[in-house]
């Protein structure tokens, strides 16, 4: 008797742990359902005590097990291959905020005083606090293509917001993005009775087009006259809600704004060692000042962009996107908000002036207004949310300076050409072989350089990277074959960036890396984001499905590439074509 409960129970505790790893791995109701129920023991114990008896495979006795038990066990290929009886999680709405120049420090130190959506993010979602951008020169246009599509430059084909073409500079534009994206998995995988629509808001006409990608909506706010504006890529006509919009905030009547702080200006949430330091910057303060839209200026409303109120009409407009696009229970909304005002803030005034940390404050609160207006409509566990950015910043070169980094150095392109030309008019003979700089690259005169003999073009190259590689602040300098030659194996190393940031036509004939806390810009006061180095790459990247995806802190290190395959697995959508990024950890067991 003692020998029959001994085998009892062993059969009940193999099958019961058999049980929880099926529920675990396959989320499957069935197995749940067993679980939960006591009556369905009996039945356990007559299948099982049948088959323990029998010798077989230990892998056939549990497909044999499973099939009795009417579990479904499959090989999965994606994530998202849900078992045919499993309720889908998949979202109705999802909104993915991407905050321009929201470096990961901001998220370190200004936390403490977050109040709103994005203390909400931090606190409650699965936060990844290690996410970098492969990138060598961080910028809009890349960051948003990249976000989209999952994918480097070098397949999405956007190394920078333009390039140049020998004597023609090229603005992006939709036309250049060369791959899909999740914007266009999301569309094309409309089901029955689902209808899918996906639009992407931004001030920056570059970064709502990246994102809508092939065949989503654009909309940005149009510096020249203050609407919300798009062209004949996206539609015929603009939607009513959004002609609603316009006539509704009516901006043309606007003359001036405010920017007042969040907080009193005494509070420790402005106590930082930049705070009231603007020698470096290319503005004087804001704050307490009157803001003019000047429309005798060519873009009188880009004087929106540089405070807080952009960001806010933007929220605004999405709020009224959900309400006119969400109408019914088949309705689904992939929605992307770029806030892009923090971007010329910083570049303005660096990444710890009171007008920098104070937009950061006040999109927190706006941000939290928003999410509340959007639960009040939709279920919490029916929306999925993203927060990412796509570049960080880099500190004011002159206040590194005073704190004792001697060597931070600011080199205009004008001077870097100027010296390659003479040098190499010097010792070659020619006049003006460089023509341009742009995303880290000096682009030649391709009618006068593809003349030359081989041996001629090396010497050529050679000059150049002697002459330029004596500058203080010059680190490396690498040809298009020597970028060629980057092994895929070492994705740690800074020159595997600048390999993967190109794309043929697009890119120059030279890459040219700075030493840590050397900016190449035309600009000789404030900041930008113009390298490889930590405080350009590291970003927030935060994903929360209130239910399903939260309360978690992933310290791996992470591309934000890998949030577009993510998403597309959780939205149960095929991932983006080109899509190089892994899967996230911590999302799906």
């Amino acid at each position: 008797m003692h020998a029959k409960k001994h085998t009892f129970f062993k059969i009940m505790n193999n099958l019961l742990k058999f049980l929880i790893f099926i529920a675990q791995a396959r989320h499957s109701k069935e197995a749940d359902r067993i679980l939960k129920n006591k009556k369905c023991y009996s039945e356990i114990l007559m299948k099982t005590a049948i088959y323990s008896h029998i010798k077989m495979s230990p892998y056939i006795y549990v497909y044999t097990l499973a099939l009795l038990l009417g579990i479904s066990i499959t090989h999965n290929t994606q994530a998202n291959e849900f078992n045919s009886n499993q309720k889908s999680t998949a979202p109705r709405l999802t909104i993915i905020f991407v905050v321009d120049q929201l470096a990961y420090h901001y998220i370190q130190n200004l936390t403490p005083y977050f109040t709103g959506g994005l203390k909400l993010l931090v606190s409650q979602g699965v936060n990844y606090t290690n996410a970098y951008w492969p990138h060598a020169t961080p910028a809009t246009a890349v960051g948003h293509a990249g976000l989209n599509t999952g994918a480097f430059a070098r397949y999405h084909g956007i190394v920078g917001n333009s390039w140049y073409n020998n004597e023609n500079e090229i603005h992006v534009d939709k036309k250049h993005l060369m791959v899909d994206g999740l914007t266009d998995q999301f569309l094309l995988a409309e089901k029955p009775k689902q209808n899918h629509y996906s639009y992407a808001l931004s001030s920056k006409k570059r970064a709502a087009m990246m994102l809508a990608g092939k065949t989503g909506k654009a909309l940005w706010l149009n510096f020249k006259n203050g609407l919300i504006s798009s062209n004949s890529d996206y539609f015929e006509q603009l939607p009513s809600w959004v002609t609603d919009f316009n006539e509704k905030k009516n901006l043309q009547a606007l003359s001036s704004i405010t920017w007042k702080l969040i907080f009193p200006e005494k509070n420790p949430a402005y106590a930082l060692a930049e705070a009231t330091h603007y020698q470096a910057s290319s503005s004087p303060s804001l704050i307490d000042k009157t803001i003019t839209i000047d429309h005798t200026k060519p873009e009188p409303y880009q004087a929106l962009y540089t405070n807080p109120y952009a960001d806010k009409l933007l929220l605004e407009l999405a709020q009224q996107c959900i309400e006119a696009v969400i109408t019914s229970q088949e309705d689904h909304l992939l929605l992307w908000i770029s806030l892009s005002s923090l971007d010329p803030v910083a570049h303005l005034f660096g990444p710890a002036s009171r007008e920098t940390v104070d937009l950061i404050y006040q999109l927190d609160k706006n941000m939290q207004e928003f999410l509340d207006t959007v639960w009040r409509k939709i279920d919490k566990n029916q929306t999925l949310v993203a927060l990412t950015a796509d570049h960080g910043g880099m500190p004011l070169i002159e206040n590194i300076k005073k704190k004792g980094y001697t060597t931070a150095y600011r080199i205009t392109p004008t001077a870097l050409i100027a010296q390659a030309n003479s040098a190499v008019e010097k010792k070659e003979g020619l006049k003006n072989i460089v023509l341009h700089y742009k995303n880290s690259q000096l682009f030649l005169d391709t009618k006068q350089f593809n003349k030359l003999e081989s041996k001629k073009q090396t010497a050529i190259i050679k000059t150049i990277k002697r002459s330029l590689l004596k500058i203080p602040g010059i680190k490396a300098i690498w040809t298009t074959q020597e970028l060629d030659a980057v092994s895929s194996y070492h994705t740690d190393a800074l020159q595997y960036n600048y390999a993967q940031q190109r794309y043929r036509g697009r890119d120059g004939h030279l890459a040219i890396q700075p030493q840590p806390y050397t900016l190449i810009s035309k600009w000789t006061t404030g900041t930008a984001h113009k390298s490889p180095y930590n405080y350009d790459t590291h970003v927030p990247l935060i994903i929360y499905q209130p239910g399903y995806i939260e309360k978690k802190t992933i310290t791996k290190k992470v591309w934000p590439l890998s949030l577009a395959p993510t998403m597309a697995d959780i939205m149960e959508i095929p991932r983006p074509s080109a899509a190089t990024g892994k899967i996230l950890p911590g999302i799906f067991n």
